[in-house]
């Protein structure tokens, strides 16, 4: 349940994060990346915080792809008659950026929890 509750909110965040950093910033370089780096950055931290880590590996695998997909849904939506090389390099990019991100993300609290537990 918590896996679904964690890819559902992340694909949400994605679809309207791009909208309002939009409206807010007016710049579409920071709302095209920011619509992914933000939500995979604070996926990595919410997967640390819930899911063992035993299986962290893989749902940073499934984050990072569901990130992509909703990406790819979203410009193919928009854009007519993209081009095959277009999309291809757009998964490619978007997924290296999600997976690391979301890395980092967890990569954050994981240093967080080391520090916290060294000074006591």
């Amino acid at each position: 349940m918590k896996k679904a509750l964690i890819i559902i909110g992340l694909i949400i965040s994605v679809v309207l994060l791009g909208d309002i950093l939009l409206i807010t910033t007016k710049n579409s370089g920071i709302a095209n990346w920011g619509g992914i780096i933000i939500p995979s950055f604070l996926a990595g931290i919410i997967i640390n915080i819930f899911i063992n880590s035993d299986e962290r590996k893989k749902f940073y695998k499934i984050a990072a792809v569901s990130t992509v997909v909703t990406k790819i849904i979203l410009f193919l939506l928009l854009v007519k008659g993209p081009t095959a090389l277009a999309v291809l390099l757009m998964l490619i990019i978007y997924y290296g950026v999600s997976y690391l991100f979301i890395s980092l993300g967890g990569k954050v609290l994981a240093g967080k929890k080391e520090q916290d537990s060294k000074s006591v």
